[in-house]
């Protein structure tokens, strides 16, 4: 797992997911049986920046996961970024999708 800024550059510092969970939806399909699909997660991130600023509001991460639902969203991350333990930036990021 990468993180990469909205000029898709690679962002070295190190990162931690700190929690997420996933919003599960439940259908009736067409035999009369209820499915139950992830299609939206949402995880929490603090990002430990080393010597660099980034603009972190459009960042996406890569690789994720091996699922291989095409359709999951990851919809909203909280970002926490640090310098030498110190809180620099509080951000969300939306509408980031799971290659």
């Amino acid at each position: 797992m990468y993180a990469m800024d909205n000029q898709d550059n690679i962002i070295p510092d190190e990162f931690e997911l700190v929690g997420g969970h996933q919003v599960h939806t439940q259908l009736w399909n067409n035999s009369g049986f209820r499915e139950s699909f992830c299609n939206r997660v949402i995880l929490y991130i603090r990002i430990f920046s080393i010597c660099q600023f980034y603009d972190i509001n459009r960042m996406r991460l890569e690789n994720l996961s091996n699922n291989t639902q095409k359709s999951l969203t990851i919809s909203i991350i909280e970002l926490e970024t640090f310098h030498k333990d110190k809180l620099l930036v509080r951000s969300r990021v939306d509408e980031i999708n799971n290659y």
